[in-house]
């Protein structure tokens, strides 16, 4: 069994189609975004395997990150096998979890810089937007219980209301997808306005006065061709995809090398 069958899960929230602000708000300045970015980077450092993965990562420059992925993490197996083997783990269990969070930390590392050279803010392996400064008003809300949807890879401009992407990373694709059309369908109801007392939107709501609105997405390796053949994976906003075969630009379903260029230019051909 392969270490990554990987998928990464995307939801945008926007508001305003100015995406060029001129200024910044004196509490959220470009030097804090950097250095926030460049600690939330640093995080996969401190996990237990992340030295395996270093050393196979330090054959690639970052630029060939994501069209490496699937080498990268295929090559760490035997290893990382290899140490959950000798401190008696499960190594099904270990193989499966490595793989979905070594998946999301390569993608965050290839994805970061040009996030922040485009003021994106950006989060990896989130439990909660309770603490984020502008997200903790976008939890979803089922009548005063606490959603909490994959908060995997999180991109937002502190500075601007356009678009704020999150992403959900998961090993396998076909048993999260649906997951994640779930989640899509949560904001676009918690964003819902209605006047009719009986209709279940009354049910779902934001946790605070959140004006943008919300989209989702995915990125995945793909392993087994889940994306081509998954009709939801066409009613998400957004997906990058290691396989070639499961492009499909009408669908807004990219290849994952193209993301960084999407970052830079900020989804604006959406």
């Amino acid at each position: 069994m392969s270490l990554g069958r990987q998928t990464t899960l995307l939801t945008t929230l926007q508001v305003s189609p100015e995406l060029h602000p001129k200024k910044h708000p004196p509490n959220i300045m470009p030097s804090t975004i950097s250095g926030n970015n460049e600690s939330e980077k640093n995080r996969p450092e401190q996990w237990k395997y992340w030295n395996i993965f270093k050393d196979e990562l330090d054959s690639y420059s970052e630029d060939e990150y994501l069209e490496s992925v699937r080498d990268i993490v295929e090559s760490c197996e035997s290893e990382v096998v290899n140490v959950a083997r000798s401190n008696g783990k499960n190594v099904s269990q270990v193989k499966r979890k490595v793989a979905g969070d070594y998946f999301q930390a390569i993608v965050f590392r290839a994805i970061v810089d040009k996030a922040t050279d485009s003021g994106f803010r950006a989060l990896l392996n989130r439990e909660s937007l309770q603490s984020i400064p502008g997200l903790s008003d976008a939890i979803p809300d089922y009548q005063g219980i606490e959603l909490k949807p994959d908060l995997d890879i999180v991109l937002y401009r502190p500075d601007a209301d356009d678009p704020i992407y999150i992403f959900s990373c998961k090993t396998s694709f076909r048993e999260r997808l649906g997951q994640t059309g779930m989640w899509k369908l949560f904001y676009e109801v918690a964003r819902h306005s209605c006047s009719d007392p009986e209709c279940p939107s009354h049910r779902l709501s934001l946790s605070g006065d959140m004006s943008r609105t919300f989209k989702t997405g995915f990125i995945t390796i793909d392993w087994y061709g889940e994306v081509e053949s998954d009709n939801i994976a066409k009613v998400l906003d957004l997906g990058y995809t290691s396989s070639a075969d499961s492009v499909d630009r009408s669908n807004n379903i990219y290849p994952l090398a193209e993301i960084k260029s999407h970052i830079a230019n900020r989804w604006d051909h959406l």
